[in-house]
Parts: C-alpha cells; structure tokens; sequence
C-alpha cells in the first residue's frame, strides 16, 4: 500500500474534478495544474495533488466499467430457461 494523502488533498481533488476534465495521465494532470498556477511554492505537494486527481479519475472510470460489465451478465435462471428453449 502507498503512502495516505491528507484530507485537504482529497477535499481540493474533488472540487476541481467537478470544475475540470482531468485525464487518467499523471503528465497532462501536471500540465493542466501548472497552467492553473496552483501550488507553485510546494512542489511536494503539487505532485501529491496531481497523482490523487489521477487515482480519483482512474477509480471513476473502473467503476463505470464494472457497472457496465455487470449489466451485461445474465442471471443464471435466465440462461438455463434460454437453453431449455
């Protein structure tokens, strides 16, 4: 397991992804904070900043695909009624 990232972290990350598309690439995340001028002075803590917006989005996007992936599955009963068909 990695290193736990402070809440204020979190609580920002959250805000400017409901403000701002972000991608699941750690450089364009950078690249889009540098151009916003956040966290100039620590750059400890934009890389924190940068990587919890990619983990968030990453995270976003294997949920959808997981509940995607779980609506396509038939329930069991079903399939065995299509098959005695």
């Amino acid at each position: 397991m990695g290193r736990s990232k402070g809440k204020h972290l979190r609580r920002i990350a959250n805000e400017l992804i409901k403000k701002i598309e972000f991608t699941e690439d750690l450089e364009k995340n950078k690249d889009m904070l540098d151009s916003m001028n956040l966290l100039k002075e620590s750059k400890k803590e934009f890389n924190k900043l940068a990587g919890e917006l990619t983990t968030i989005i990453k995270q976003q996007k294997n949920a959808l695909r997981a509940k995607e992936a779980r609506s396509f599955v038939q329930p069991a009963h079903a399939y065995r009624a299509q098959q005695a068909a």
